[in-house]
């Protein structure tokens, strides 16, 4: 759907691909809300037919929408678009949207604070010695060990936060029991993790490891069984054995 008075679309993907296409829907629905800074100056959709302009809505498979912004004799502002995503529904892609990037805000105000965040996420280890290559290095392999889990947890009623469960129900996220957030993470690749980036986060990034056990255990409680290789909200079943056990067990020897 085009909104020509909000400057937004919205809608909804359905991936299903090798591992996403286990999923019991057939892959994994993604509903978004993409809002842009400046006014449509064209617009229509598309199916696997023809092209419609002047058209706000398309529904079925291989559809698309489009938009202009005119020439650059009309406005030399760079177009500027947030997106916000959720499994839950549209509306839900644009809450969590308004919650990360209010209205107003701009790339480079979207660009500090994200510079700002892993800044501080890096700190967490300092290093001496070696070249400066090398310690290029260890820093570019500790910005890949923080790529996954994937955070799932999206914006609740009240400033609660909730989350789409295994049994595909919506569910409220408790709180840590000192009161700090928690996160509900998911796409556990757990049979490549338990013996390198999970172990290594336990050390380094505690409370990352605590949101990765507490989830998995919702999992479990939710969905029937200890995951294997989460993606989203179900279980592909794509390894064997439970090597989940052992990042729990680590987890709770390192307390």
């Amino acid at each position: 759907t085009i909104d020509t008075a909000a400057n937004a679309v919205y809608g909804f993907i359905k991936n299903a691909g090798g591992l996403s296409g286990r999923a019991p829907a057939g892959g994994i629905v993604t509903f978004f809300y993409a809002r842009f800074n400046r006014t449509f100056a064209d617009f229509g959709v598309w199916n696997q037919i023809a092209v419609q302009p002047l058209t706000t809505f398309a529904a079925g498979t291989d559809v698309g929408g489009y938009v202009s912004f005119g020439g650059p004799s009309q406005s030399t502002e760079a177009v500027e678009v947030y997106v916000g995503i959720s499994l839950i529904s549209i509306a839900q892609a644009q809450t969590n949207l308004d919650a990360a990037i209010a209205v107003g805000e701009t790339f480079d105000d979207v660009l500090a604070v994200a510079t700002e965040t892993w800044a501080a996420t890096l700190a967490v280890a300092s290093v001496q010695g070696g070249t400066q290559q090398d310690q290029i290095r260890f820093y570019t392999a500790l910005y890949h060990a923080h790529l996954a889990p994937t955070q799932y947890t999206e914006v609740g009623p009240d400033g609660t936060q909730i989350y789409l469960g295994f049994d595909n129900e919506v569910h409220t996220l408790q709180p840590n029991a000192d009161g700090s957030p928690r996160e509900y993470v998911s796409d556990l690749s757990i049979w490549d993790i338990y013996r390198t980036q999970a172990p290594l986060l336990s050390l380094v990034r505690p409370d990352v490891t605590g949101d990765l056990v507490n989830s998995m255990v919702l999992m479990f409680e939710q969905g029937g069984n200890i995951p294997k290789w989460a993606l989203a909200n179900f279980e592909t079943n794509c390894m064997t054995a439970q090597h989940s056990a052992l990042i729990i067990t680590d987890a709770v020897l390192k307390g």
